[in-house]
């Protein structure tokens, strides 16, 4: 294999067409095949010309069937030439062999009657309800019980480097019209061998306000939280979501519903 044959294997996209200017917000590219990577995601052109490198920020996902890929605006030195390659950076290349995504999917079931719900409540996971009054309202990077970790966690960290990427899924509730539900999610830390209490650290918070249908959707997409500080994992974080309401219903029962997909990745 020639060392051209190498790069143009190793590279996300070959240019199919040379810039005529130089600056840029995008390059005419080779077919591709699958889809490689997603907006905000950092990659880096190689001009075929001189070996120039100049780092690019995708403002659209770069999928199978593309040819062309969409960056924030950059400068060139020289025009990029016909066969210029774009690489991933090394950093995120041997983290995307070595890291291995994973879901974890979830449904919680929020019966709601005239308790008091404007305090955060747990879901206990072997049954999914969120039934488990606080009697607080979480605040976030404040201490709370150590057996939180252990009681109300849905997710435990596992191998190293592990990272929540996305949480998404749908929500519906027949609570009455107007009243706001929060759905969030935290990490907390879980002490061995002692009792010492551990902040809880928000990682993300939607809310929803119902209209009084239970067969109106609601989405929870809180997007790529991947470079959040709170999505990155030690070795005794776990994952707990809590819910809320703004107000305290009356009396009758009512519930809330919602059925979530965790993305995360881990190195074994």
């Amino acid at each position: 294999m020639s060392l051209l044959n190498y790069f143009r294997n190793e590279s996300v996209a070959t240019i199919a067409q040379a810039t005529d200017d130089f600056t840029i917000t995008g390059l005419e590219i080779e077919t591709c095949p699958t889809r490689i990577a997603e907006t905000g995601q950092n990659l880096v052109i190689i001009n075929r010309l001189n070996g120039e490198q100049y780092p690019l920020t995708l403002t659209a996902p770069l999928k199978g069937g593309d040819t062309s890929i969409s960056f924030s605006s950059i400068t060139t030195d020289s025009l990029i030439l016909i066969g210029s390659i774009i690489i991933f950076p090394q950093n995120e290349k041997w983290d995307k062999i070595t890291n291995t995504f994973h879901s974890r999917h979830v449904t919680f079931n929020f019966p709601v009657n005239s308790r008091t719900r404007t305090r955060d409540f747990f879901s206990l996971p072997y049954n999914d309800n969120f039934t488990v009054e606080t009697s607080v309202t979480i605040a976030d990077g404040s201490n709370y019980d150590n057996s939180w970790a252990a009681l109300y966690s849905i997710l435990n960290q596992t191998g190293s480097n592990f990272v929540i990427h996305k949480i998404r899924g749908n929500v519906v509730t027949d609570l009455a019209s107007g009243v706001v539900t929060k759905l969030q999610f935290w990490k907390k830390a879980f002490t061995v061998g002692a009792t010492t209490q551990t902040a809880m650290n928000l990682i993300d918070t939607q809310s929803f306000t119902s209209v009084a249908d239970l067969e109106h959707g609601f989405e929870y997409d809180s997007g790529d939280i991947s470079a959040a500080s709170n999505s990155s994992f030690a070795t005794t974080d776990n994952l707990i979501p809590s819910i809320s309401m703004n107000t305290t219903p009356g009396s009758g029962n009512f519930y809330v519903y919602a059925n979530m997909e965790i993305i995360y990745s881990n190195t074994h």
